[in-house]
């Protein structure tokens, strides 16, 4: 059995592929091609590998954020979503409810890498810490804020897309909230104070429907 998860930074889609892994007895392919390595080298080497390794093999699960298929990457082949797909058996969409927490998780993590000097590079991400973190208000971390709102809106804009196109194939819809149920996983100690009140351009209730849950509902699911 082969699992594509579709999602976008910030789920907890690590934990989650490590449940599936454990669950199914697979192969954690993880993912082809992280955003922050986008045009180098290892990305290129990262990008083939991972894509044979789950190619190649029967029992898999492979991790794909919106960006990747959408982002202009040269050495990308032109039916490289497609020969993912058709090995594919199922399909999971890894979604959170909450995007404004989501998109303050993403900033955090990226701020911490770039500001702090962070040697390994998933450290941004799966690190804690005990003191607090204050981030400063400067112009620099505004616009990364706006930045990361917007790639999260356009992950999220692109997972919509992909639903919709794929529902014929049934995909399951995992809930990052449930998730921590499911996996007993705490939250990160992460201690953070902002030095502004960042502002959300994309809160839930700009989305029509407001409720992200209705938009990624099977029909047997709406009222």
């Amino acid at each position: 059995m082969n699992i594509l998860v579709l999602t976008s930074p910030r789920t907890a889609s690590t934990t989650y592929m490590d449940l599936l892994s454990n669950l199914y007895h697979l192969d954690n392919c993880f993912e082809p091609h992280p955003l922050y390595a986008a045009h180098s080298p290892y990305a290129r080497e990262l990008l083939k590998k991972t894509t044979s390794r789950y190619l190649n093999n029967k029992n898999s699960v492979l991790k794909i954020h919106a960006g990747h298929i959408t982002e202009f990457v040269p050495h990308r082949d032109k039916g490289w979503f497609q020969n993912i797909l058709d090995h594919t058996d199922d399909i999971h969409f890894l979604l959170r409810r909450d995007l404004c927490a989501q998109i303050n998780s993403l900033f955090v993590g990226t701020y911490y890498a770039n500001n702090l000097k962070v040697d390994k590079i998933h450290d941004h991400f799966h690190d804690s810490w005990d003191e607090e973190l204050v981030i400063p208000d400067t112009p620099e971390n505004r616009q990364r804020w706006r930045s990361m709102e917007l790639l999260l809106h356009t992950n999220l804009t692109g997972l919509t897309a992909l639903y919709h196109m794929l529902i014929d194939r049934n995909p399951k819809v995992v809930w990052t909230e449930d998730l921590a149920e499911q996996t007993q996983s705490g939250k990160l100690n992460r201690p953070v104070r902002f030095e502004w009140e960042p502002e959300y351009l994309y809160r839930p209730e700009d989305w029509m429907p407001s409720n992200i849950q209705q938009i990624f509902a099977s029909d047997k699911d709406k009222f």
